[in-house]
């Protein structure tokens, strides 16, 4: 679950903020505690009493983790970002939408991206408390996969609905996650111009990282190929850390929560609160920090295409990701000991 919510702070960061966002705050650190400390998944006996927003976010969030996660290897994706944007800069006949709107059958797909072979996927992701609507909920992403059209030499490789149920505490039914692949429109239209594909998902992965870094401004003039000043990321840099993981290294924002009651590991240690660290690759951040953003935007296009997977590795007592495109995530579980709080990686390793 570690895993799950790194995917959750990557997949709800959005290209373009405006500061009103849940994922700008890091919203995805208070979902640790939702969970019960049984081996299967599900939700606190506590989470019962919520009102039903905050059970229909965390569904949505959490649908979206598990099923990106799960899809992430089943497809062998290197990169992902929202359709809404993505299409903003494909544009016509690369990839384009036929219907809009935000509730319904007009809304668009969750998310774009391409396989280790640069082909496109498409993937939609639903989320549920309640087991009887699991089905429903799938059933009505498969009108929004249809609105989505892919051509102008872009290939398609898949396009899937993805659902999990996830059962409150005294529900009979166990944690579900379900996938359909229903087909979607292909554009037979010829038309490669535009910005590179590699550069767009680039764009859009670094522009979510700066806003998660709090460089809400600079994320916004990636996004929109705007140009800025970059020295907010210089003159601000003592606010960061260096971060290591699997040999990579990053420059990050490192934010820790500390939860009202201890938590359950797996091993059975008691878990005080989350440490979670968000960055750039160093050498794509040193770039973007002397404002040569457009070779930033290139370096970690040319990294994506070089290296094609995510990086994920289990650490003692927490976990590390890294897109082929240079954003890392890295949480560290927190233990109570006398005299402090100790990471458990530190503990332990």
């Amino acid at each position: 679950m570690l895993e799950v919510l790194c995917q959750v702070a990557f997949c709800t960061a959005p290209p373009v903020s405006y500061g009103f966002d849940l994922s700008d705050y890091w919203a995805f650190m208070r979902y640790m505690p939702a969970l019960s400390a049984d081996r299967d998944l599900r939700l606190r006996s506590e989470w019962t009493d919520l009102d039903a927003h905050q059970k229909t976010v965390l569904s949505d969030d959490l649908g979206m983790g598990v099923t990106a996660s799960l899809l992430m290897r089943a497809l062998g994706l290197s990169t992902l970002a929202s359709t809404n944007y993505a299409v903003t800069r494909f544009g016509k006949p690369r990839m384009y939408l036929k219907a809009s709107g935000k509730r319904g059958p007009a809304k668009s797909p969750d998310f774009v991206g391409f396989d280790r072979a640069g082909n496109v996927c498409v993937i939609e992701c639903k989320g549920t408390q309640t087991f009887g609507n699991l089905i429903k909920s799938m059933n009505d992403g498969i009108p929004q996969k249809r609105n989505l059209v892919v051509g102008g030499g872009l290939a398609l490789r898949e396009s899937v609905v993805g659902g999990l149920f996830i059962p409150q505490y005294k529900a009979k039914h166990s944690a579900v996650c379900r996938f359909v692949d229903p087909a979607i429109e292909v554009d037979l239209a010829e038309g490669r111009g535009g910005e590179d594909p590699w550069q767009v998902f680039a764009r859009a992965n670094l522009a979510a990282a700066l806003h998660l870094m709090g460089y809400g401004a600079e994320g916004n003039a990636v996004a929109l190929g705007e140009q800025r000043e970059f020295s907010a990321l210089f003159q601000r840099a003592n606010e960061l850390s260096e971060v290591q993981g699997d040999g990579n290294l990053a420059m990050a924002r490192t934010r820790t929560v500390f939860y009202p009651q201890s938590l359950k590991s797996d091993e059975g240690v008691s878990v005080a609160g989350l440490r979670a660290s968000i960055g750039i690759s160093t050498d794509i951040f040193k770039l973007l920090a002397t404002n040569n953003v457009d070779a930033a935007i290139q370096a970690s296009a040319a990294r994506a295409q070089r290296e094609r997977e995510w990086a994920a590795e289990s650490l003692d007592g927490g976990f590390m990701m890294m897109t082929p495109t240079g954003l890392m995530v890295k949480l560290e579980l927190l233990q109570q000991e006398d005299g402090g709080v100790a990471s458990l990686e530190r503990r332990t390793g």
